[in-house]
């Protein structure tokens, strides 16, 4: 997909979180919107991002791997990623049901923090990037902004 959104082929656009510098694509929300449309554009980003959001935090709820991390090779972590979409899809499609949230384990991985033990599978805490934006990156971001949230009520 990356290649062809470089390309502009197919056209279109990804939404991404704060923590993803903005690009032609990803498209990000605006740190603190000052217009009406800015504003409109935020909600409809944070609203296009709702869906994935929570099918990420079931994925880690059925696969805690992928919340607290694996110790795998870096090369090796995509196919487990793609096989754990999987059974989650093979999952839903035979009506299990979605396990909660495991309280006890994080429970258990704090206990061990607290008393000054290093835990192997401590959730990696990623900072947004630099504010080290493209031209182009906003500008296509404004453009989004000026033709589809602009003179909006």
């Amino acid at each position: 997909l990356r290649p062809d959104l470089e390309t502009g082929h197919p056209h279109g656009h990804l939404v991404g979180d704060g923590g993803y510098a903005c690009h032609r694509y990803p498209l990000t929300p605006l740190t603190k919107p000052p217009t009406e449309a800015e504003k409109a554009y935020n909600a409809a980003q944070i609203s296009a991002r709702n869906c994935i959001e929570r099918t990420n935090g079931r994925l880690k709820r059925r696969f805690p791997a992928l919340k607290y991390g694996m110790r795998l090779r870096m090369d090796h972590i995509l196919p487990v990623i793609t096989a754990t979409v999987v059974l989650h899809n093979i999952a839903t499609m035979l009506s299990d049901i979605d396990p909660p949230e495991d309280k006890q384990l994080d429970e258990f991985l704090t206990s061990v923090r607290q008393r000054g033990l290093r835990v192997e599978y401590d959730a990696v805490e990623i900072s947004p990037p630099a504010a080290v934006t493209s031209v182009a990156a906003t500008a296509m971001r404004k453009a989004v902004i000026d033709s589809h949230f602009t003179g909006r009520h």
